[in-house]
Formats: C-alpha cells, sequence, structure tokens
C-alpha cells in the first residue's frame, strides 16, 4: 500500500491538496479519491476535513482510506441521517465512534477527519470543553464520592447496579465502578471515607481485578452536554415556545435535554 502511495507523491491533484489549491479534482472512483488523500496525508501530515454527503459515502470512504494509513490517523464523525429514528434508538457504534473522535481530537495535531452532511448540522460539544470537562483523579486524591456521581451523570454516563457495557458507572458503598471508552476495560475506583484508596481495571464478567493503576482520565459519555442551569433554562424556554424551538433542535437534542434531567433526578435519590 505505501508503494502504491509513492507512485502518487508527484500527483498533481494530491499537490494541489498539500498547497491547498482551489481547484476542482474530479476522481473516477472511490479508490482513487481514497488514495488522494491517504497519499497527500502521508507527504504532508496536517489537519484534514472532509466532508461528504451520506453516512454510507463516509462509510465507505473511511474504510478504502484506511486500506492504505494507520487507523488511528483517521477519524470517523457519523450520525443517524433521520432525527427521528435517532431520538428512538441511539444508535450505540456511532454514538461510541463520535465520542472517540471528540477524545481523538483533544490529543491529535494532525488527523484525517470524515464527517458527512447530517452529522454537522447536529449540535455537538466543542473539543475544548469536552477536554475541559475530562475527570482526572488519581490515588490518594480527596475527593467526595458524591461529588464524582454527580460529575459522572453530568457527563452522561448512566447509573446501573453492575456495569455491562461502555458508559455506565455504579456504586455501592465506598466504591465506584465506572467505564469510559478510553480503557479497555471498566474501572473500580475504592475509597476510604474522602480519600481515593485504589483504582484499578477489573473483568466486566467475573467483576476480578485485572491491574492496579495510579490515575485516571474518565472521559464524557456524550457528545452533547450541558450543566445544570441551561437544562432548566432550556426547560423555561420549551413552556413558552415550542413551536419556534422546533426549527433549531432535532427532536434528538430535546430527548437528550429530558434525559440528562432524568439524571439529576436520579443522583438526588442516590445521594437520598
Amino acid at each position: 500500500m505505501i508503494n502504491i502511495l509513492n507512485q502518487y507523491k508527484n500527483n498533481k491533484a494530491i499537490e494541489s491538496l498539500i498547497n491547498k489549491d482551489k481547484a476542482n479534482i474530479v476522481c473516477a472512483d472511490g479508490i482513487i479519491e481514497a488514495i488522494l488523500y491517504a497519499a497527500s496525508y502521508k507527504a504532508c501530515p496536517s489537519k484534514i476535513v472532509i466532508l461528504v454527503d451520506t453516512l454510507l459515502d463516509a462509510t465507505k470512504l473511511y474504510e478504502n482510506i484506511t486500506s492504505f494509513i494507520d487507523e488511528d490517523n483517521v477519524l470517523f464523525y457519523g450520525t443517524d441521517e433521520s432525527f427521528y429514528l435517532e431520538s428512538l434508538s441511539t444508535n450505540r457504534d456511532l454514538l461510541y465512534r463520535r465520542i472517540e473522535t471528540l477524545n481523538a481530537l483533544t490529543k491529535k495535531d494532525s488527523y484525517i477527519l470524515i464527517m458527512h452532511a447530517a452529522s454537522i448540522i447536529r449540535p455537538v460539544t466543542n473539543v475544548v470543553d469536552f477536554k475541559e470537562n475530562s475527570i482526572n483523579i488519581k490515588v490518594n486524591d480527596t475527593l467526595n464520592p458524591t461529588n464524582l456521581i454527580s460529575k459522572l451523570f453530568r457527563l452522561g454516563y448512566s447509573f446501573t447496579n453492575k456495569i455491562s457495557e461502555p458508559l455506565q458507572f455504579a456504586y455501592r458503598g465506598g466504591v465506584i465502578d465506572v467505564y469510559p471508552l478510553n480503557y479497555p476495560n471498566p474501572i473500580r475506583i475504592d475509597f476510604f471515607d474522602d480519600v481515593i484508596d485504589s483504582i484499578r481495571y477489573f473483568d466486566i464478567n467475573t467483576q476480578r481485578r485485572i491491574e492496579d493503576i495510579n490515575n485516571v482520565s474518565i472521559i464524557p459519555a456524550t457528545d452533547l452536554m450541558y450543566d445544570e442551569k441551561q437544562l432548566h433554562n432550556f426547560i423555561e424556554i420549551l413552556k413558552r415556545n415550542t413551536i419556534q424551538l422546533k426549527l433549531f433542535f432535532s427532536i434528538n437534542h430535546l430527548l437528550n435535554m429530558f434525559i440528562k434531567m432524568e439524571n439529576i433526578k436520579n443522583q438526588q435519590k442516590i445521594e437520598n
């Protein structure tokens, strides 16, 4: 594959992409298009954002480009193209990919980012807020478990009695389990009063310890984050003018707001 990219390194179209020239580039098929993007990135790594029409187009282009360069350098931000369908059931795979992409954007200086029309009109948390809202903790930190629970709710984590999949957390006694997407296994945080006594990976099936770690960074579990004040303000606006709001918010956006409100209620039940 590398030999193929090297053959294209002096191609005029690739030179135009590298130099950011305003030029119309016509590709005979998807493979040629993927080669052009991959070769231009290999020749000059930078931030390349590609916008295509549909989710299917974006998926095909991602698969083609990752045939030529490492998939760690290719990011995918896709969403369901029907807001109605997305509001009925969230596509977990797409959600996982969006969160992973936002996390990667906080770290990478160069990448190819593939998006489609529906994904750019959907509300999304900006990368700076995503990074600043991540929870960074380490052993021996002083932290009230209730405050950590409050933060997990705000970051979109779902409360459950026992973790069965990513983006969930559980709480019992002085132990909080959480499964962020940036780790291969869920994490168990043991508290001694308000001090973090230990942090470790554990097996999701057996619940047994895998490895002790000294620190952890818990990234958000959603690409849509709001604080409590924003939620209450939104509800007040919604009461006054529902029809006008429909022009600005997708159904999914509305439902996510209400889900956050329910999470706040659940948090209050846990605290009580």
